[in-house]
């Protein structure tokens, strides 16, 4: 609770200083961030919720369909005294009498009812709906207002305990990435003997997806995939079912969410080896991961965002960016404020998670493409990496083995050198399940490639805010 104390505290001291009553939020984010409450329930638009973060008290107001009252009092720490429930869905007036008479019981020493209107945020509500509300708010003398900067600025520094959530997404994504190229080699020995073709770009997206989920992601709602000879034309489209050839350059951009939180970058793979691919790409390559390392310094540096931008681009030789950005903010969402471009110039702060997404095409290509990212936080004493840094040259994939032994050797390796590097970086979130047995059975099992779940990346505690 100390944890929902301390955002709510905040939060009232934002407020007061922008002249705001109270904050009406409507988003599964900002919900989650005051109540620490998660439900699939909110995939389907159907039903509205409504939470009120006043400027004065000790515990936000809800006004939720009934269907959610029970769970939202016994499960969170707002009393059953501050919520307020309707049946829904009911048509023509979906909870906006009880919202007006909720709001109407708050204490308005300013006058003004802040509303998420601003740059990157939405409020999940018919528009006509806002509408009405906003004329019902303006009888009784109340002003809406745009309050989206305070929520963008509470969720902009990162808690330890929100670190720790983005930290072991990074970490289960960064374990996937290390066991794909054995267990891709594996599935083509598989659709070899079965006669059924080649590893796909679906498959290997398919195949990322399963692994994270294995090593403990509550969900992969986003893991993009493209491949191309020497480079891919996108990065934004979903796979298809074309086999991957020697030459190939196979990337994986991979959001997984643990707790709510979000990982989010990506790895460059050959198929076949570095000797099928062009110079050209190669050099690409040590340019793009170059210009990482110089965004890396500046966030070491505590520079601003545009700082990282124009770093960057300087290493890639580019000066448009067709992108709009070279990276992003990271926490609940997978891209939040701020954008590592030309404009933003956000000065970095101890607490901050962002990606850096340096990307440039293949040179004397106008098509093809390498784009790389990276998580990092921002300490008092510089920078860290969230995610395990990528090599500097392209890892090979789908490349010739003499038998399924010798691959499950290799797997076995993988496996060893996971477990000393999440080792090295101690504390309890980064165990290896803390069953020894379990781990000694992982490490020495013969199945260990077709059978990854048996052993689980260390998660923090899962406990109530």
């Amino acid at each position: 609770m100390q944890e929902l104390e301390t955002r709510l505290a905040r939060a009232q001291t934002l407020m007061k200083e922008a002249e705001v009553d109270f904050l009406l939020l409507t988003t599964q984010e900002d919900f989650y961030y005051f109540t620490g409450l998660y439900s699939r329930f909110w995939h389907s638009p159907t039903r509205p919720y409504y939470l009120l973060i006043p400027c004065t008290g000790t515990r936000p107001f809800a006004v939720i369909p009934s269907i959610m009252t029970e769970v939202l009092c016994s499960r969170t720490w707002i009393p059953a005294e501050n919520v307020c429930d309707w049946p829904s869905p009911r048509l023509g007036d979906d909870g906006i009498t009880e919202l007006v008479q909720t709001m109407a019981s708050l204490p308005c020493q300013y006058q003004r009812a802040g509303f998420m209107l601003g740059h990157e945020s939405v409020m999940r509500m018919p528009v006509a709906d806002v509408d009405c509300l906003r004329a019902s708010l303006g009888k009784q003398g109340i002003t809406t207002v745009d309050a989206s900067r305070v929520m963008r600025e509470l969720r902009l520094v990162k808690s330890p305990f929100e670190v720790e959530r983005i930290r072991h997404a990074c970490t289960i994504g960064s374990a996937a990435f290390q066991f794909l190229p054995a267990r891709l080699d594996m599935l083509q020995e598989a659709k070899a003997a079965a006669g059924q073709g080649g590893v796909t770009v679906r498959d290997a997206r398919n195949e990322m997806r399963a692994l994270m989920m294995e090593f403990g992601a509550d969900d992969t709602p986003y893991v993009m995939t493209q491949a191309g000879n020497n480079g891919y034309d996108n990065i934004i489209l979903e796979p298809e079912d074309e086999p991957l050839r020697p030459g190939d350059v196979l990337v994986i951009d991979t959001g997984a969410c643990f707790e709510m939180y979000w990982c989010d970058f990506d790895r460059n793979f050959v198929v076949g080896g570095e000797g099928s691919i062009s110079a050209a790409t190669k050099k690409t390559q040590d340019l793009v991961w170059l210009a990482t390392e110089a965004g890396f310094e500046v966030c070491r540096n505590h520079g601003t965002s545009s700082d990282i931008c124009r770093a960057m681009s300087s290493v890639m030789g580019i000066q448009d960016n067709s992108t709009g950005r070279l990276g992003h903010g990271l926490g609940l969402h997978i891209t939040e404020h701020f954008s590592n471009n030309a404009t933003d110039e956000e000065p970095l702060r101890p607490g901050m998670v962002l990606t850096l997404e340096p990307g440039m095409l293949v040179l004397g290509d106008d098509k093809r493409m390498i784009v790389h990212e990276e998580d990092v936080l921002i300490t008092e004493e510089g920078a860290e990496y969230l995610t395990q840094r990528a090599p500097r040259r392209f890892p090979s994939i789908l490349e010739s083995r003499s038998s399924s032994a010798q691959l499950e050797e290799v797997e076995l390796l993988r496996l060893s050198r996971l477990v000393g590097h999440l080792g090295e970086r101690g504390g309890d979130a980064y165990v290896m399940n803390g069953d020894a047995q379990l781990l000694h059975r992982s490490l020495t099992s013969r199945r260990v490639g077709r059978d990854v779940k048996m052993m689980t990346v260390g998660a923090p505690m899962r406990s109530k805010m």
